[in-house]
Parts: structure tokens; sequence; C-alpha cells
């Protein structure tokens, strides 16, 4: 199964008011579920949900146009 980035984004913002309320046998059972959907080490899942939630970044505009 193939996430892509912006519903990665959206299922961690999600979960990590989840992961915070949760006591300790709870945050294994989101993170188990969490490394499963989308496919993340596990390390690197915890420091993704240990974080405060981030709003999308933004996208990048073009200074000057295209030289051809």
């Amino acid at each position: 199964m193939v996430m892509s980035m912006v519903t990665r984004r959206e299922l961690t913002n999600i979960l990590r008011v989840r992961y915070a309320l949760a006591d300790r046998t709870q945050k294994g059972v989101i993170l188990d579920q969490f490394v499963a959907v989308t496919g993340y080490c596990r390390k690197y899942a915890i420091c993704l949900l240990g974080k405060p939630p981030q709003a999308a970044p933004p996208k990048r505009r073009r200074l000057r146009q295209r030289v051809y």
C-alpha cells in the first residue's frame, strides 16, 4: 500500500493527539498500527508522534520566469 505524503502527514497529526493522551500500553498499540500503515521505521515513528502537530510546508514560488 502506497500512501502520499499529504495522507501520511494528516494521519500523523491525528494520531499525535491520541498518542500524547495514551498510557504506555496504548502507545505501543498505536505505534504498532502506525508503523504497519505508513511503513516508517519504529524509532522514526516515535519521533514523529512525540512532536507537536505541524502545518503543511509552504509552497515554493518561482521568483522569475524561465529563460529558454
